[in-house]
């Protein structure tokens, strides 16, 4: 039986050979053009930068920097933006905190607005009682961050040591 299903093979392909339709059933296909790439996935970015302004005020006995984080267009909704202390440390009351420095979690920027100014506390002037202590300058690194984005920057702030 075995023999027999091959001299069949031989006889078709025989047959097929002098046949023009049997020569194009056996010529095989061209491949097929190169599908189009998929475009890589479009994301709008919307952090622009993320500045500290290194003037020391005063505010109700405390240190305070101000800090600002403008986006590159409009905000369309409202935007929660994430700050972080780089190295800091969650505190109760939403807050960060590294070395002497605090600063709020979360800062909101409204529709139509395209920045927003928040605080950064770096500590008390109120004396302690005894010896005063002694100041350290100290750079401190931080960041926004909205989606993947992340915007950084550093500024010194006077630490007691």
């Amino acid at each position: 039986m075995k023999r027999l299903t091959s001299l069949q093979f031989v006889v078709v392909a025989l047959l097929s050979a002098t046949n023009p339709q049997g020569v194009l059933a056996q010529t095989p296909l061209p491949k097929p053009a190169a599908l189009p790439k998929i475009p890589p996935k479009l994301t709008m970015r919307w952090l622009d930068t993320l500045t500290v302004d290194p003037t020391m005020r005063t505010e109700n006995h405390e240190k305070t920097y101000y800090a600002t984080v403008k986006l590159l267009r409009p905000a369309i909704s409202t935007m929660a933006v994430d700050l972080e202390l780089v190295g800091g440390q969650p505190v109760p009351g939403n807050s960060l905190r590294v070395e002497c420095v605090f600063v709020q979690r979360l800062v909101t920027v409204e529709p139509s607005e395209n920045q927003e100014n928040f605080r950064i506390h770096a500590g008390s002037l109120q004396p302690r009682v005894g010896t005063p202590p002694t100041m350290v300058q100290k750079t401190i690194a931080i960041a926004a961050r909205y989606g993947s984005e992340r915007v950084s920057t550093t500024f010194t702030v006077d630490c007691p040591q």
